[in-house]
């Protein structure tokens, strides 16, 4: 994967961090824009083409918790329709206690589910394994 066929976004959370990752990989910032009605709903509009492309989205899980998640999904929804080559959330974790960076968790959403067929099942109401 080159970087020409790189984006990344960033969530409401994570503007900062985004902005130094898409800083050191001198890349610029995927436009988005993230409003949240007065309903509490959330409405995200990406800005620019990511047809084909590889996009990553950075956005944490901190306070407000649900907001960061709904966030994250609708954004995950928004780019997956507009027809990019994969999306990866990015999601920086933090213990609490300590304020050190631990890990990132890299969640793939791809368009081919990773389970086999059901012809795949042993039992009629068992898993499929």
């Amino acid at each position: 994967m080159s970087l020409s066929n790189l984006k990344i976004f960033a969530g409401n959370s994570t503007k900062e961090l985004a902005t130094q990752v898409t800083s050191l990989l001198g890349e610029p910032l995927g436009q988005s824009k993230v409003n949240s009605f007065a309903d509490g709903e959330t409405q995200v509009e990406i800005k620019e083409s990511v047809r084909g492309k590889h996009v990553f989205i950075i956005q944490s899980t901190c306070t407000p918790v649900n907001q960061n998640y709904v966030e994250l999904f609708i954004m995950l929804d928004a780019l997956k329709r507009a027809s990019s080559a994969s999306v990866t959330a990015v999601i920086p974790y933090t213990l609490p206690r300590f304020r050190v960076s631990l890990t990132a968790l890299l969640i793939t959403y791809s368009r081919h589910l990773p389970w086999p067929a059901p012809s795949k099942k042993r039992l009629a109401k068992g898993p499929i394994s």
